[in-house]
């Protein structure tokens, strides 16, 4: 099934983007990448599709980071104004461009993720303590404890 440009693989529990959905986003990275300078629009218009994007590719917002860092040097309300792409903003379209030319998909699956709760106490100058424990172990065992000694540089 398909829905705004993303294709849901109900059998494989992955979802992926539309071949021309993939395909835009590809030429979109590449020729801003390719340029010398771009507008702040042009910017906007390509990470606000790169975060549409980013819902099937894995870390896909992370590397918008030095975008928005770029798009913050404009002046404000002047959408057509031009600056030079910097090499920290073509790092991250480089990577969309990489990362684009192999179809990404996303996970779907139910995952269980284990609850680990830790608690930790520290006695000034005796050392640190703790123990933890998790779903599948209800209780502390031995091997859970822990116990060390502060080394008398950091002791006061």
């Amino acid at each position: 099934m398909s829905f705004a440009g993303i294709e849901f693989d109900t059998k494989h529990m992955v979802i992926q983007l539309l071949t021309t959905m993939l395909l835009k986003a590809q030429s979109m990275t590449q020729r801003t990448a390719e340029k010398k300078s771009a507008s702040v629009l042009d910017l906007q218009r390509i990470m606000a599709y790169l975060i549409f994007v980013s819902m099937v590719v894995p870390l896909g917002r992370t590397f918008l980071r030095r975008l928005y860092n770029m798009e913050l040097h404009f002046p404000p309300g002047m959408g057509d104004h031009k600056g030079r792409l910097s090499s920290e903003a073509r790092k991250d379209l480089l990577w969309g461009t990489e990362t684009l030319s192999t179809a990404p998909e996303g996970s779907i699956a139910l995952q269980f993720h284990e609850m680990i709760l830790t608690w930790s106490d520290a006695a000034s100058t005796k050392g640190l303590g703790a123990y933890y424990t998790s779903e599948s172990q209800p209780s502390p065992a031995l091997d859970t404890i822990i116990s060390i000694a502060l080394p008398r540089s950091i002791v006061y």
